[in-house]
C-alpha cells in the first residue's frame, strides 16, 4: 500500500472544489493505496483508505497561506 498526498488547501468553493470533491471520490474508490487530503475545508471527512487534514486558518490572509505553503506544508509531505 502507497500513501499518497493531495495538497490542495486553496480550493474551498465553486469549480476548485469540485476537482477536489472528484478526486475524493477517486481515492475512495482505490483500495491499493492511502491518501492524505491536505485541505483548507471541512467539507470532506476521513473515511477508509483516505485521511483529511483540514487547515481553515490557511485563509485567513495571505501571510498564513505562504506560511503553510513554505513551511507546514514541507514538514507534512516529508
Amino acid at each position: 500500500m502507497t500513501d499518497r498526498v493531495v495538497y490542495d488547501v486553496a480550493a474551498s468553493s465553486s469549480g476548485a472544489l469540485g476537482i477536489l470533491e472528484d478526486c475524493y471520490e477517486e481515492a475512495l474508490r482505490d483500495n491499493g493505496n492511502s491518501y492524505v487530503f491536505l485541505t483548507s475545508t471541512d467539507d470532506l471527512r476521513s473515511l477508509k483508505n483516505v485521511e483529511v487534514r483540514s487547515y481553515p486558518w490557511v485563509k485567513t490572509s495571505w501571510f498564513h497561506r505562504l506560511f503553510f505553503d513554505w513551511i507546514v506544508g514541507p514538514r507534512i509531505v516529508r
